[in-house]
């Protein structure tokens, strides 16, 4: 996209890349007028840090970083902290992943320590060096793509992931559950934009905003992620086999609902695959 004109109609980036593309001038403002659907956006995805009011951007779905966990492998069969993944016991040893993701690590980290997700002083990402270093001999690995499988395969007891990830292994193993850690954590949203000089321009609606029936559709169905419209927002989510699969209760408030606010620095490398695709239409 920096190098100029793409191929692309459109872009989906995950939120906390946005304020990075606009200040390099990469995506286009929307033509509100030709999306009139955006009125049924929960206010939530409108009044943002990265993109207020929806200039820029319309949000396509979001999810949660939290833990993935096999409840028949963790004694008690739940988890409640960060702790599980940062400082595992040694019954999980050698079990035990973290993401490949340099936003989430660094910033779940912090959270765990106490700190804000979006701090930039030295001592306290010394302290987030310090704990991952500590616990990584009792990893499995660090990974972004792998621990979906993992989990469903009983390989991986004890995981750091997103929530649609951890949901996927669950419709393979039922004893694979999710957990929003006490301390708080993260909230992603993936959106929609038009890069500049997009082929197709605006000549066309960018998204047509709608609950969708059940509360979700084919692609949310697949991926396990929530919709952001009013009505998809209170339904619970829908797996691939149609059972309903329920965030955990107090998700608002153990969320931090404005991660990687535009002020933080950009932190380079680490990208999911999915945060990288360019949709063609």
């Amino acid at each position: 996209m920096k190098a100029g004109p793409t191929s692309y109609d459109i872009v989906v980036p995950t939120n906390n890349f946005v304020p990075t593309y606009l200040k390099l001038d990469l995506i286009e403002p929307l033509r509100q007028d030709l999306i009139p659907n955006l009125t049924n956006l929960d206010k939530e995805f409108v009044d943002t840090d990265y993109d207020p009011g929806n200039r820029y951007t319309v949000p396509w779905q979001w999810g949660t970083t939290g833990i993935g966990f096999n409840r028949a492998k963790v004694p008690g069969g739940k988890l409640d902290s960060w702790s599980a993944v940062f400082e595992p016991g040694s019954a999980a040893q050698g079990r035990v992943t973290l993401l490949r993701e340099v936003t989430d690590l660094i910033g779940c980290a912090l959270i765990y320590l106490g700190k804000s997700p979006n701090s930039i002083e030295d001592a306290d990402l010394a302290e987030v060096v310090k704990l991952v270093r500590s616990a990584r001999p009792r990893l499995k690995g660090f990974t972004t793509d792998t621990y979906i499988d993992e989990l469903a395969a009983d390989e991986t007891w004890v995981a750091q992931g997103w929530s649609g990830d951890v949901f996927q292994a669950q419709g393979q193993n039922q004893d694979v559950n999710y957990a929003i850690p006490k301390e708080g954590s993260l909230r992603f949203v993936d959106v929609m934009a038009i890069p500049k000089g997009a082929p197709s321009g605006q000549r066309r609606p960018l998204h047509e905003l709608r609950a969708p029936p059940q509360g979700a559709g084919p692609d949310l169905q697949v991926r396990q992620l929530r919709h952001p419209g009013v009505a998809g927002q209170a339904a619970a989510a829908v797996g691939p086999d149609h059972r309903p699969v329920d965030l955990p209760a107090g998700l608002d408030e153990a969320v931090d609902r404005h991660p990687h606010r535009p002020e933080a620095p950009e932190v380079a490398g680490g990208l999911r695959p999915d945060h990288q695709v360019a949709f063609l239409v």
